[in-house]
């Protein structure tokens, strides 16, 4: 059976309103004894079949959840501006990657910042809570007045460059004796390789100099397959040593651009 629009299907997805919360239902959804059904999410809320007071029972509706399939769902986020339709097998891909969905502070996360919001109110969240990790330019300069190459660290902060938002995150790893650093671009997938980042190191003596280019990542790319792929900027420690000063202090700039 072919995938079913919501026009084409709309008596199909009338079959498949719970009786109770009037969404549209997907599996698992169970009946009552009568055959009636409702979805998982009410269920535990009820004592008898809100269509016929019938007792309800634990087992599943098949025929429903078999249509359930069949139908063309709208995004969760259609309240927020997606139009996006797509079946149950990629809602979840959809909605994962959804540039409407709902987006955590990954700077002040691990810290206990509970903020979620739409894309286009994260920079307003940075600038109200977390301002000193923004920077607004597409040239962004970093310095470490002690960087300790023994301690494991993590850090994260968003640019505001050429005219997107960004988020940097930094690993410190002193098992593999390596620092790793990507560039997330925050929106849709497409737009990523639009963009690239330029790590820019001078020995202190000013004799040296390492340039890198990457290729700005997706935010929806998984940080840990970034960093095993070495799809991003790695230099190990032996190498970082020629760009500190006394072992110490260590500064380098990040340039953004727009891909030509």
């Amino acid at each position: 059976m072919a995938s079913l629009s919501l026009e084409d299907g709309r008596s199909i997805v009338n079959l498949l309103e719970c009786p109770v919360c009037l969404s549209t239902m997907k599996p698992p959804i169970f009946q009552c004894q009568n055959g009636h059904s409702v979805c998982s999410e009410c269920k535990p809320g009820l004592q008898k079949c809100p269509t016929c007071r019938g007792a309800l029972i634990d087992t599943r509706n098949l025929l429903a959840e078999e249509l359930a399939y069949k139908v063309i769902y709208p995004c969760k986020n259609t309240v927020r501006g997606c139009c996006e339709k797509v079946s149950l097998e990629d809602m979840k891909k959809h909605e994962t990657a959804c540039p409407h969905r709902k987006y955590e502070c990954l700077v002040a996360k691990e810290n206990g910042c509970a903020w979620t919001g739409c894309r286009s109110d994260i920079l307003r969240h940075m600038e109200e809570k977390h301002d000193k990790y923004i920077y607004r330019s597409d040239l962004c300069s970093f310095k470490y007045e002690e960087f300790n190459f023994l301690q494991e660290c993590k850090f994260s902060c968003i640019f505001s460059s050429c005219g997107e938002i960004f988020w940097f995150r930094s690993k410190r790893d002193p098992e593999k004796r390596k620092l790793y650093e990507v560039v997330q671009y925050i929106g849709p997938k497409e737009n990523a390789s639009k963009y690239a980042y330029e790590h820019r190191l001078v020995s202190p003596s000013g004799d040296q100099k390492l340039t890198f280019i990457n290729v700005v990542k997706s935010d929806t790319d998984e940080l840990k397959n970034i960093y095993e792929m070495r799809k991003c900027f790695i230099i190990d420690y032996d190498t970082l040593e020629i760009f500190t000063q006394n072992g110490k202090t260590f500064e380098y700039k990040i340039k953004m651009c727009r891909q030509k």
